[in-house]
């Protein structure tokens, strides 16, 4: 990816749109400003359009890697999935010609590990006594996952029929015991569905811990997708859609600036001066228009006298959401061990503090994968939240376990805490697992990202914040599009959303030839 770019330096005539950040939604922005006619289009062709990344790579939060051994396994560092009911996402990824395929599921052979006994999806739906929670008669046989959709469906009766629409409508209409909805945390409106028992398994049983945080508002509830759908995922990796659209736009004359970090924006006469860092020292850039493509923790870290920050409505709806810690912890290994458990694919939840492991594939198994070669990949740990913490102290600690050659820097982990998660997976597992071949780990939680993705606090309308964060200073020409103020926090789509709805209500640009014409766009 270049580095190098000639418009918008001092001297020189500015940008017409300078976007920061190359995540997913800042390059579909990119490409979607040159590719697609819009009200900045002269008669010289497209407008002149930049995009400026801190880090040293595209994607944002979509980050894959491919293991050693294994060319056709993917480390989805990030996001791993998306779900067929998606439009946009949907329609994105055929127009952009990339293949994909079903997410893995599992099947009733999957494990729950929790207060120390050790049971099957098959034995929980079965009702056996082994499951170590006082059930509710109506709440035996169900699995976690099947308990939120329990406490959802109490909620929002009939959350399954409702279109996005109005899912946003409830936000805007709906109260429980007389409040506001959006002034309900989310773990209220769980406790109150379920028994002590039913509750316990879920929040132990779960796998993932965020939406029991207090500050989470119930409003995420209403726009939890109960409609169900189809998981699936790119063949080459979910980072392939930020590249590809990188391609792209580079390809319509954009240019991608790799490793230059903005600390202000400032109005300077009928443009903007961005002063960036870079690795040959600040640089002032000028543009017409800036789009910020960051997630709320970046927004945070502009300078106190930047633009927006200045703007203390602005500083307020920043704090609408809420980012939550999110890390993963991969293994690779010689020969798919879990198999022996009778465990094929999908994921196994447990209440020690690896939380969540996920078989993520063999090599053999793979479409033009070579038969003979066993190598296995496995998601170690996945945790959110406060889950999350268990690690912050012990990961950086050397000496490091090995990480394949050629991986990106910055995913070494503790040779400690490798074993410590081995020992996690034997107890979850009641079977030896050997010592893996190498350990990569991601933690979103630090400067810039902030978390892996973001859920509305407690007090906040999101159906009041998403659109006026698209366009958060009505007298400047400054943007923000991204996961964080969306109506789909927590998907590819919520930045895809977010960008879309900003491309024509604040660029005029036209609706996408390729897009299905109902597609959700959210609020």
């Amino acid at each position: 990816m270049t580095t190098q770019y000639s418009l918008g330096r001092d001297g020189e005539p500015p940008l017409d749109v300078a976007i920061i950040g190359a995540g997913v939604a800042g390059v579909y922005t990119g490409w979607s400003l040159r590719t697609r006619a819009s009200a900045l289009a002269g008669n010289d062709g497209p407008p002149h359009v930049a995009i400026f990344e801190q880090g040293e790579r595209v994607g944002g939060r979509l980050f894959t890697a491919t293991p050693p051994h294994a060319p056709h396994l993917k480390c989805e560092l990030g996001g791993m999935r998306y779900i067929d009911t998606q439009d946009l996402v949907v329609d994105l990824i055929a127009e952009l010609g990339l293949a994909s395929k079903p997410f893995m599921v599992g099947d009733e052979h999957n494990l729950n590990y929790l207060r120390g006994e050790r049971f099957t999806l098959a034995d929980l739906h079965a009702g056996s006594e082994r499951i170590p929670y006082a059930l509710a008669p109506d709440e035996r046989g169900k699995a976690p996952p099947e308990l939120l959709a329990k406490a959802l469906e109490a909620f929002l009766a009939d959350g399954a029929a409702l279109t996005e629409a109005e899912k946003l409508q409830r936000e805007r209409e709906m109260t429980v015991d007389g409040q506001p909805v959006t002034k309900v945390p989310a773990i209220d409106v769980i406790r109150s569905a379920l028994s002590a028992g039913g509750y316990d398994f879920l929040i132990e049983g779960m796998g993932y811990t965020c939406i029991l945080d207090p500050a989470i508002s119930a409003v995420n509830l209403i726009h939890t997708d109960l409609r169900g759908g189809t998981r699936r995922t790119l063949i080459d990796g979910m980072q392939a859609l930020p590249l590809t659209l990188a391609q792209r736009f580079e390809g319509a004359g954009g240019q991608i600036a790799l490793r230059h970090s903005l600390r202000t924006v400032e109005a300077t006469g009928d443009a903007y001066r961005l002063h960036l860092d870079t690795p040959d020292g600040p640089i002032d850039v000028t543009a017409r228009h800036v789009v910020l493509a960051l997630p709320a923790q970046a927004l945070r870290d502009l300078a106190p006298d930047s633009l927006p920050l200045t703007d203390a409505g602005f500083r307020r709806d920043l704090d609408s959401v809420v980012p939550v810690p999110a890390a993963k912890l991969y293994f690779g290994f010689e020969s798919p061990w879990w198999e022996a458990a009778g465990l094929k694919d999908g994921r196994s939840d447990t209440d020690l503090p690896i939380r969540q492991c996920l078989y993520f594939g063999v090599e053999s198994e793979q479409p033009d994968g070579d038969p003979t070669n066993t190598s296995a990949l496995l998601v170690a740990s996945y945790s959110d939240g406060d889950a999350t913490g268990y690690w912050e102290q012990r990961v950086c600690v050397p000496p490091y376990y090995a990480t394949p050659a050629g991986f990106p820097e910055g995913l070494a982990v503790s040779a400690a805490v490798v074993e410590d998660v081995r020992k996690q997976l034997e107890q979850v597992h009641g079977i030896p697992v050997p010592q893996p071949e190498w350990a990569a780990f991601q933690d979103w939680t630090p400067a810039p990202f902030g978390g892996g993705w973001h859920y509305w606090r407690v007090g906040h309308r999101s159906v009041d914040v998403v659109p006026r964060m698209r366009h958060p200073l009505p007298d400047e020409r400054i943007y923000i599009c991204g996961e964080a103020f969306s109506s789909h926090q927590a998907w590819i789509l919520g930045a895809l959303s977010s960008a879309e709805q900003m491309l024509q209500q604040q660029f005029g640009a036209p609706y996408p030839r390729w897009l299905r014409p109902d597609a959700d766009l959210g609020a």
